[in-house]
């Protein structure tokens, strides 16, 4: 996450993240707050 895809973050921008097992992974959360991105959890509701 450090390498590729939050470099390419930018200030302000929406993240949109799912239950996917890769979003779990400790630092992802850490690595997106620091880029200064926002993180909007996608939710099943039946």
């Amino acid at each position: 996450m450090e390498q590729h895809p939050a470099p390419t973050l930018h200030e302000g921008g929406i993240v949109v993240m799912d239950n996917l097992r890769y979003h779990k992974i400790k630092g992802i959360k850490q690595a997106i707050d620091k880029a200064g991105t926002h993180i909007l959890y996608l939710r099943y509701v039946p």
